[in-house]
């Protein structure tokens, strides 16, 4: 749904005028999201503004069935200051090919600039990550190792490309929980998720 709808780096990029997503310095501030009658717009609106959309304008644009799908999958919820409206209950967004979620930076109960939680898993989608994962040698691996894993971004990527098994790790049982998460949005099964401070929940395992 998310492909068909639009919902790609590349359309996204065409869509805002630049080169990658994380050149957006702000998302939601100073920029228009797009219309909310096209799917793709509602879900840049919903997903990378984090801002609320009037539910029937979000039906509309993506069809019931999405909707119901998205709700299902806990990624929609009420507006608490808008019964009207909704909200993504996370940022989701096309990343090097993948589509990944992390936590919102902001919600209307705290205010902008201020992450609701002590364990958030932080965006994936930055100058920084595009710079250390263009580091990472895609070479050809058995064992691949992800630590201080966040959103498991790194380990998502050699596991689906180049690398026969992964593993994603970090001190925040949230991160583990969002990188298994992730796999399982991009089908993939050769990623493993651990819980633990550095190298600890990993048994001795050595990795390439």
């Amino acid at each position: 749904m998310l492909e068909e709808s639009g919902f790609t780096e590349a359309e996204i990029c065409k869509r805002v005028n630049v080169r990658r997503l994380c050149d957006i310095a702000e998302w939601g501030e100073r920029r228009d999201s797009g219309a909310l009658d096209t799917a793709d717009g509602v879900l840049l609106r919903l997903f990378l503004d984090r801002e609320p959309a009037p539910v029937e304008r979000v039906r509309r644009a993506l069809g019931a069935d999405s909707v119901q799908m998205l709700e299902e999958f806990g990624l929609l919820r009420a507006d608490p200051r808008d019964g009207e409206a909704c909200l993504g209950t996370v940022m989701l967004y096309p990343t090097h090919g993948l589509y990944v979620a992390s936590d919102r930076d902001w919600e209307p109960e705290t205010g902008r600039g201020k992450m609701p939680r002590a364990d958030a898993v932080y965006l994936s989608m930055t100058p920084n990550a595009y710079d250390f994962l263009a580091a990472i040698p895609a070479s050809p691996c058995e064992d691949f190792l992800d630590i201080c894993s966040g959103t498991g971004i790194a380990g998502l990527i050699a596991a689906s490309g180049y690398a026969k098994a992964a593993w994603a790790g970090d001190v925040a049982e949230r991160c583990t929980r969002f990188a298994e998460w992730n796999a399982a949005l991009n089908g993939i099964g050769n990623l493993t998720a651990v819980t633990g401070d550095l190298y600890e929940p990993l048994g001795g395992r050595t990795f390439d």
